[in-house]
């Protein structure tokens, strides 16, 4: 069975934050480790690159693959932290255990042909096999044709659910996180297989495509 859980701390130092965070997230999932570690930082931790936070979810969650974003705050399913030095951890874990996450940079420059490449890189990871399957992809907006992305995501896989989320930033822009780096121009994505059940839900405001 898949375990989850979510922790946020606020501190002016990210590294504490984000410890106390991962911490916390462990605790929630009743784990004492985890497969995935999803990290969103806020913006005023950017003055070491996001380094502090994600030395310190690494130290936590040494056998976790981590990615995340840059945020002006987080939200959880408890709580909205409009907060700036704030840090959100999530980690996931158990059986079947997730798939090794995605990692693509350079999505401004041609984004239909970046969203293809990640489809296709989906396609591979399940196999070939994406009908039920979902995405959940964290982006570096800036300078981005987010549509164009999002359609050759479905092109390269159709029949797969897309979700995700486009980081924000403040002076130094968004940043997107992948294992103990912060990058621009780049994108992150957890794979969710069928096995899991994914669903996507829309509401008031579309959240995902096919």
């Amino acid at each position: 069975m898949t375990s989850a859980g979510v922790g946020v701390a606020v501190h002016l130092d990210g590294f504490t934050a984000a410890g106390l965070a991962a911490h916390r997230a462990l605790a929630a999932a009743g784990s004492r480790s985890a497969d995935v570690a999803i990290v969103f930082a806020g913006i005023k931790h950017d003055d070491d690159e996001y380094a502090g936070v994600l030395s310190a979810v690494r130290r936590t969650l040494p056998g976790a693959a981590v990615i995340g974003c840059s945020a002006t705050g987080v939200l959880t399913g408890a709580e909205e932290v409009e907060n700036a030095n704030a840090v959100a951890v999530q980690v996931l874990g158990g059986e079947p255990p997730l798939p090794t996450p995605l990692f693509l940079p350079g999505v401004r420059t041609d984004p239909r042909v970046a969203g293809a490449k990640l489809g296709q890189r989906v396609r591979e990871t399940l196999g070939g096999d994406v009908e039920g399957a979902a995405v959940a992809v964290l982006v570096d907006p800036a300078e981005l044709d987010a549509a164009d992305f999002v359609a050759g995501i479905a092109d390269a896989a159709p029949g797969l659910l897309i979700t995700g989320a486009g980081a924000s930033g403040g002076e130094a822009g968004c940043r997107v996180f992948w294992e103990d780096s912060a990058h621009a121009d780049s994108a992150v994505a957890l794979v969710l297989p069928k096995l899991l059940h994914p669903r996507c839900r829309i509401r008031a405001i579309p959240a995902c495509a096919r």
